[in-house]
């Protein structure tokens, strides 16, 4: 009996470990936790806007493959447009439990940076998405004015 029970954990635990990233998960918007494109891990919360109360750089997965940035600023407060995120051309795609980067953009007024790499989904839940660099393609980063 203990030898049967053995066996039927282990093919749980290995059925979920093995479980397959879904697109439709990822298609949220997601708040930048820690991390950044090049960073060993990229930490990411779920937007909840009747919570959140600060500012946050916003990143959005589109189910037709593109990201999208915005900065969320729910006290409308003013800011200077100098160092804002933006993105020229931005685009995910995911195979399995990896995702594939394509990202070019700059912060205005700071630099212009082109990244193509991809992250592992180490962790996925209503309210998280933690992801650990897998293979990095390529990395274009140019200050402004050098």
């Amino acid at each position: 009996m203990k030898r049967y029970w053995s066996a039927s954990l282990l093919l749980l635990v290995t059925t979920c470990a093995l479980a397959q990233t879904s697109k439709s998960d990822l298609c949220r918007d997601w708040k930048i936790k820690k991390g950044w494109f090049g960073d060993d891990n990229i930490v990411l919360e779920q937007l909840d806007t009747a919570r959140q109360r600060s500012a946050a750089q916003v990143l959005a997965f589109k189910q037709e493959g593109a990201l999208t940035t915005t900065y969320y600023n729910p006290q409308k407060v003013g800011v200077c447009g100098n160092g804002m995120l933006y993105f020229d051309a931005a685009a995910w795609s995911l195979n399995f439990n990896d995702i594939t980067f394509d990202v070019a953009g700059g912060h205005f007024a700071s630099d212009k940076f082109h990244y193509k790499m991809t992250y592992s989904v180490m962790l996925l839940s209503k309210g998280m998405l933690v992801l650990k660099k897998e293979k990095v393609d390529m990395v274009e980063e140019k200050k402004i004015g050098q």
